[in-house]
């Protein structure tokens, strides 16, 4: 089992992991404005996520990290999370992250 760490940088980027494998993604995040990223459940992952703060300061950002373990073998995929708030589902994102995945 590996563990591949990508952030805003690799946007758009393919990326390639086996089955076991952990896909660490760390977005920028600052929950106090009421946007969050947003991952699409997919049964190919195992999905946590967890917050580290920026900073000390009320209402200061930090990152959002989400830990995608792949469970089993799957057709090259998108993995996209959105950035938007989620009681506004009719709005279009204020940001968004994309990646190619395959499964070698």
């Amino acid at each position: 089992m590996a563990k591949k760490m990508i952030n805003k940088g690799h946007e758009g980027q393919h990326v390639q992991l086996h089955v076991g494998d952990v896909l660490e993604i760390q977005l920028p995040e600052n929950g106090t404005t009421g946007f969050t990223w947003q991952l699409a459940p997919n049964a190919a992952w195992q999905v946590s996520r967890t917050f580290k703060p920026g900073g000390s300061m009320p209402g200061a950002g930090g990152t959002a990290c989400f830990a995608l373990k792949l469970l089993h073998q799957l057709p090259a995929t998108q993995v996209r999370l959105e950035l938007r708030r989620p009681w506004e589902s009719d709005e279009p994102p204020a940001d968004h992250f994309a990646i190619h995945l395959s499964v070698v």
